[in-house]
């Protein structure tokens, strides 16, 4: 989903959490997709829903991938590819691609809208 806004963080009212969310663009083999990216400073791996890299023409290797979260709650990722993609900023001018390497591909990410009230933030 492309949303016309550009958030670049989220605000959870009880306990002001932010997250960095940023606008880009994916490119691939049959189109170039424009999406959000969440960055993650604590990451160790780099998550892509499997449909956008269906939609971009992504293949790579098919390479089990086990994610274990909190409460050791474990998710089996059977059909996870190692793909490749372009990604760039969005820039009027023309931003730069550069390549990500070695990003899993992941069943239905479903990861959480993200929304920011402006007023609100303003007034932090």
């Amino acid at each position: 989903n492309i949303i016309s806004k550009n958030p670049s963080c989220h605000i959870h009212d009880n306990n002001s959490i932010l997250l960095k969310i940023i606008p880009i663009v994916l490119k691939g083999k049959f189109s170039e997709i424009k999406s959000y990216a969440l960055l993650d400073e604590g990451s160790t791996v780099s998550l892509m829903d499997e449909n956008l890299a269906n939609q971009l023409g992504l293949d790579g290797p098919n390479i089990p991938l086990t994610l274990q979260w909190t409460n050791n709650k474990i998710n089996e990722q059977r059909d996870s590819k190692v793909v490749s993609v372009d990604i760039s900023g969005i820039d009027k001018c023309g931003s730069k691609y550069y390549t990500l390497r070695r990003v899993k591909t992941v069943n239905n990410l479903a990861l959480p809208s993200q929304t920011v009230n402006i007023d609100y933030l303003s007034k932090k």
